[in-house]
């Protein structure tokens, strides 16, 4: 919790690294395979798509700020960044792994 009250910017990250474990455990899908099936079907263009990541992020954050409320505080004071679904910076989830 600390770190992320640091760097609240790391929840995308650590949810697409989940995002992936899951794929790979359940349906058995390299990383790889699975990022470029994303791409190829240009997933991360869907607005219904990225409205949802926004929602669970937010939540996440919501759950977040509930186990450390001084996260929350800290965060409005320094902005959220990229809330706007995936931030601009980081490119779609799983793209630094």
């Amino acid at each position: 919790m600390n770190v992320l009250t640091q760097d609240p910017m790391l929840v995308p990250v650590l949810v697409s690294a989940a995002a992936h474990d899951w794929v790979r455990v359940k349906h058995e899908f390299s990383e790889d395979v699975f990022k470029a099936a994303l791409f190829k079907h240009k997933i991360y263009e869907d607005a219904d798509v990225a409205q949802h990541m926004q929602m669970k992020q937010m939540e996440l954050m919501s759950l977040a700020a509930q186990a450390n409320p001084m996260m929350m505080a800290q965060m409005m004071q320094g902005g959220m960044g990229g809330m706007g679904g995936m931030p601009s910076n980081m490119g779609p989830p799983g793209g630094m792994f």
